[in-house]
């Protein structure tokens, strides 16, 4: 089966201090309450520091599936990776990196860079990310002015 590699990129801007923005992202409960499609419950480490894993059920409607997850590599107030130990389909590799910069006192650049081998094209993957990116933001930027 041919085997496709890609990389998926987004950029969101903040209008909270990365201190805030940081400590939202050590807690893996908070990827369940900001994704909405696919839902998603964790099991495993409710922190995120190296070699913590967790394991992630993805509920696609009637649909279920899950994968596991461990903390790769993490910079506190910079960055993070997880990476998928044996992706579902159509992944065959998956890494994650969250990536925070100050931009100012009061605004953070929030990147996520995602790194997939996929046996389906690059460009059908990247659709579906976009949606679920876009729908992050909107649940972040909600959340995290609600606590300021």
């Amino acid at each position: 089966m041919m085997r496709f590699r890609g990389v998926f990129t987004n950029q969101t801007i903040l209008e909270v201090p990365i201190d805030a923005v940081w400590d939202f992202f050590q807690t893996t409960e908070n990827l369940a309450r900001i994704t909405s499609y696919p839902k998603v419950n964790i099991q495993g480490s409710s922190v995120v520091e190296v070699g913590k894993t967790m394991r992630l059920q993805l509920h696609f409607g009637i649909w279920k599936t899950s994968w596991d997850s461990y903390i790769s590599e993490w910079r506190e107030k910079e960055w993070f990776e997880d990476t998928i130990v044996k992706p579902p389909f159509p992944f065959s590799a998956w890494k994650h990196r969250h990536q925070f910069i100050a931009k100012s006192e009061d605004e953070t650049i929030m990147m996520d860079i995602l790194e997939f081998q996929s046996q389906l094209p690059p460009w059908l993957i990247k659709a579906g990310l976009y949606l679920m990116f876009k729908d992050r933001e909107r649940a972040i930027k909600k959340y995290l002015n609600n606590k300021n």
